[in-house]
């Protein structure tokens, strides 16, 4: 069978509003598993990212009547939904025959939305291997779907949901991701540290914490399971031989919840594979020794997720950490010579403005290299959300608007404008201080001179309103 994956053409504004500048573009790891399923199973199969490739729906519809599919799939994100449906009913104008499948975030969260709308026929929730791949199957033989765990679709006009699928427990059984099939020279990260290739990687899935915000534990579940240390060695070579990347960024949500296995990789790394790379954790998951242990294996920048300075917020939210865990936490990965970067989240449900001053303040306590202040979208489907309805207004369930600008809420006793002249404080606070200036000045041969270039004009406008 003819299977095409297609990214649906967004722009980098469209996604990130006014933080395009600094917005990164990345290959879609869930449709490069799911391709790389669908090849094991010896079907011709190809992927259309026309985000990355910066084409028009003329020319996708174009692409699709050429190659003709069977079946179409489309990876589902909150802020891309509306692209995606557009993609679909294209696909259903050019060829009523091709049945389209959706996944994702959203999908799973929302399935019967999805399968509300004519042009979308199957949706998978959760993981999505062996679902696709028992539906591939079942596909031919135009029968067995009521037996898949996982997948939904429409019978007339009745909507049929089977019970979840399990969990992938064995990563290793997973097939590498089917890079090959993607245009790897599209793709960049504007605050990498070399400036070019840049390859990304997931080690582990599922996450035990229980973060209202967000959506992982939608696909992943919150039973942790990671790929063995010799089998990321295994990739990482792989992906070091075929597509010579200056570094790589590991997509774990938790890439130090088991401090065991991340030792052994450590210590494979330094002895098999010299490769700088990046890595996003929880502060309560690291410490010192295992801090210098990742730095003699190439380890470069940590992405923490503290997001807020008030402790009534953070169990609010569910966070399930402490003020002090954060300090330490930055305080050790600079002992060991790592670079951080501090995640926060403004306007969240039940924030005051004093509260919004608090986590600014401690952003500049912490110090990290680098901040990101993300204003508060609850997506619909996430604990979040009905959170939020109790502490605020949302103001818009449009997806279009939930970019990293947009303020789409509010919370009590708070306007937009304000929540606006908060963020723009925020980073104002924290990048325009002299020392710090002086600091990244100091290391720019460190970064590639365009991306900085990049950085420093989407922080004007920012800055600037």
């Amino acid at each position: 069978m003819n299977i095409l994956f297609i990214v649906p053409p967004v722009t980098m504004e469209e996604r990130y509003g006014k933080l395009a500048g600094v917005g990164s573009s990345y290959p879609s790891l869930g449709l490069a598993y799911i391709a790389a399923v669908a090849e094991q199973l010896n079907h011709n199969v190809k992927v259309l990212d026309a985000a990355a490739l910066q084409l028009s729906m003329e020319e996708v519809g174009k692409f699709i009547m050429e190659f003709d599919p069977d079946i179409v799939g489309l990876q589902t994100f909150f802020t891309t939904v509306q692209h995606c449906y557009a993609v679909a009913s294209l696909v259903k104008k050019i060829s009523g025959r091709t049945k389209i499948i959706c996944g994702g975030p959203q999908a799973t969260g929302l399935p019967e939305e999805f399968l509300k709308r004519d042009e979308i026929d199957f949706v998978v929730r959760g993981e999505g291997e062996i679902v696709f791949h028992k539906f591939l199957e079942a596909f031919e033989a135009g029968t067995g779907y009521e037996q898949i765990q996982g997948l939904c679709w429409k019978n007339g006009g009745q909507l049929i949901i089977t019970p979840p699928a399990p969990l992938v427990i064995n990563l290793d059984d997973v097939p590498f991701p089917a890079w090959h099939l993607f245009p790897m020279d599209k793709y960049r990260s504007p605050a990498d540290r070399r400036g070019s290739r840049v390859i990304h990687m997931m080690t582990s899935r599922g996450c035990p914490f229980r973060c209202r915000f967000c959506a992982t534990n939608l696909t992943f579940g919150r039973t942790y399971r990671y790929h063995s240390a010799d089998r990321v060695i295994q990739e990482m070579k792989y992906l070091k031989e075929r597509y010579k990347p200056d570094e790589i960024h590991f997509f774990d949500d938790i890439f130090t919840l088991n401090r065991a296995r991340t030792l052994e990789l450590c210590q494979k790394m330094k002895n098999e594979i010299r490769l700088p790379w990046a890595c996003e954790t929880r502060v309560n998951t690291v410490g010192l020794n295992l801090l210098k242990q990742m730095k003699e294996a190439g380890c470069y920048k940590i992405s923490y997720g503290v997001e807020s300075g008030s402790t009534r917020l953070l169990k609010l939210i569910r966070k399930d950490i402490t003020l002090e865990q954060c300090r330490r936490a930055f305080r050790y990965t600079k002992q060991a010579g790592i670079e951080t970067m501090g995640l926060f989240m403004l306007a969240l449900p039940g924030e005051t403005r004093e509260d919004s001053f608090k986590t600014i303040n401690f952003a500049l306590e912490l110090n990290p290299d680098f901040v990101q202040f993300a204003i508060t979208a609850p997506f619909k489907g996430t604990d979040l959300y009905d959170l939020a309805l109790n502490y605020g207004k949302i103001l818009t369930d449009d997806p279009s608007r939930y970019t990293s600008w947009d303020i789409v809420y509010v919370p009590q006793g708070r306007t937009k404008e304000e929540i606006l002249a908060t963020v723009r404080t925020a980073y104002r606070k924290f990048y325009m201080r002299p020392l710090y200036m002086a600091k990244r000045l100091f290391n720019l041969r460190k970064y590639c001179l365009f991306n900085t270039y990049r950085l420093f004009k989407t922080g004007v406008k920012i800055l600037l309103g």
